[in-house]
C-alpha cells in the first residue's frame, strides 16, 4: 500500500506541474522545455528507485545505490525544474503574497547564511555514514516505515542542499560560487572515506557508495561549471543593456508578487 500510495502522489504531482508549465504567464511567456523534462526526470528516478521493488533489495549494495540516487540525482533534476518559481506564476496574487511570506518567515533563516552552508553540507554528507554504518541500516530492512523515513530524510536532505547551489527558485541563502564548490567538493573524500570504512563490511557496497558517490560528486562539479559559464556568457552583454535587464526583471517579480488593482 505504501508504494501505491507513494505513485499516487508522484502521479498527480507530475500532471500538476506538466498542466501548470503548458499554460503562458499573464505576460505570455513559455515556461522552458527544459525545466519540464528536468523536473519528470526526477520524479521519474525517484519512483524507480523507490517504488520498484528491486531483487535483493535487502543487500547493502542496493540499498546504498538507492540511497545515492535519492540523495544526490533527483533532487538536483527536481530543483533544475524550479516548480516554487512555476507555483508562484500559476496561483492567485493572494496565494502568491502568503507563498512569499513564507518563504520570509523568520523560521526559514536557520536554511540561510553562512551557518546554514555549513550545517547543510555536514548534514548531506554525513547522513549516509550514519544510515550505513550504525545499526539503523538493519532496522530500516525489518520496519517498512523507518525504511520510509530514510528514504525520506535523504530526499529531503538533498533538496536543502542544491535549492541554493543549482536551484532557480527564491531562496534566501545563495553562497557565492567558491561556497558552492566547497560545499559539493567536500564530497569527494567524504565517500573515500565512507568507502573505505564500507570496505570491511561489504566490497560491493564499499565500490558502489564510494565510486558512485565521488562520481555523482564530480557530475555535481560539472553541473555548477556549466551554469558558471551560462552566467558568464550572459555577463558579455553591454552594462547598461544588463542593467536594464536586471530592473525590468525585478519590477517584473515585483508585479507578480503585489501586482495593481
Amino acid at each position: 500500500m505504501v508504494w501505491l500510495a507513494g505513485a499516487l502522489i508522484q502521479t498527480v504531482i507530475a500532471v500538476a506541474y506538466v498542466r501548470a508549465a503548458s499554460r503562458p504567464s499573464p505576460r505570455g511567456n513559455r515556461w522552458p522545455m527544459a525545466r519540464t523534462l528536468s523536473f519528470l526526470a526526477g520524479l521519474l528516478l525517484f519512483s524507480i528507485a523507490v517504488q520498484v521493488p528491486w531483487t535483493g533489495d535487502d543487500v547493502r549494495w542496493v540499498h546504498g545505490a538507492e540511497h545515492l540516487a535519492v540523495m544526490m540525482v533527483v533532487p538536483p533534476l527536481l530543483v533544475l525544474g524550479a516548480p516554487l518559481t512555476l507555483l508562484l506564476r500559476s496561483v492567485s496574487p493572494h496565494a502568491r503574497k502568503e507563498i512569499v511570506g513564507i518563504l520570509h518567515d523568520p523560521a526559514m533563516k536557520k536554511f540561510s547564511g553562512p551557518v546554514a552552508g555549513v550545517g547543510l553540507t555536514l548534514e548531506y554528507h554525513g547522513t549516509m555514514f550514519l544510515v550505513m554504518l550504525t545499526g539503523l541500516y538493519g532496522y530500516t530492512l525489518q520496519h517498512e516505515w523507518a525504511h520510509v523515513l530514510t528514504h525520506s530524510y535523504l530526499f529531503l536532505c538533498g533538496l536543502l542542499f542544491w535549492m541554493p547551489l543549482v536551484g532557480k527558485d527564491p531562496a534566501g541563502f545563495r553562497p557565492p560560487t567558491w561556497a558552492k564548490v566547497a560545499m559539493v567538493a567536500s564530497g569527494v573524500p567524504a565517500y573515500v572515506l565512507l568507502g573505505l570504512l564500507m570496505s570491511g563490511r561489504d566490497e560491493t557496497a564499499a565500490w558502489v557508495l564510494g565510486a558512485g558517490g565521488v562520481a555523482l560528486t564530480l557530475a555535481g562539479l560539472i553541473l555548477l561549471a556549466a551554469q558558471g559559464v551560462g552566467r558568464r556568457a550572459g555577463s558579455r552583454e553591454p552594462w547598461s543593456q544588463r542593467r536594464t535587464l536586471a530592473m525590468s526583471r525585478a519590477m517584473r517579480t515585483q508585479q507578480a508578487i503585489d501586482p495593481e488593482p
